[in-house]
């Protein structure tokens, strides 16, 4: 079951770093995008609607297309607990609504 993420309930999400995000998300440009993506999922206080599943590691969330009208992303990551590099990413999918 799927509820909302705080920071307290996700501290075993693998560790990355900038390198290992800039592969991740293919390139600079692409990461300053994901953080300005974060920027527009903010909620009104500034909170963001990220649910996961501790039973299977999985973290999902939808994000609004900025290219096509009224289409959503949902996205999803699966991870291995504790990793500490860009291998605790051990899946990856995107869903267009």
């Amino acid at each position: 079951m799927f509820r909302p993420l705080t920071s307290d309930n996700l501290t075993d999400f693998p560790k990355l770093t900038i390198q290992e995000l800039k592969i991740f998300f293919t390139g600079s440009y692409q990461l300053s995008q994901a953080m300005s993506y974060l920027a527009e999922m903010q909620n009104e206080d500034g909170t963001l609607n990220i649910k996961f599943n501790a039973e299977s590691d999985i973290i999902k969330w939808e994000v609004r297309s900025r290219h096509l009208n009224q289409k959503t992303y949902k996205c999803y990551i699966q991870y291995s607990p504790n990793s500490n590099d860009i291998s605790g990413i051990t899946d990856i999918l995107s869903v267009v609504l």
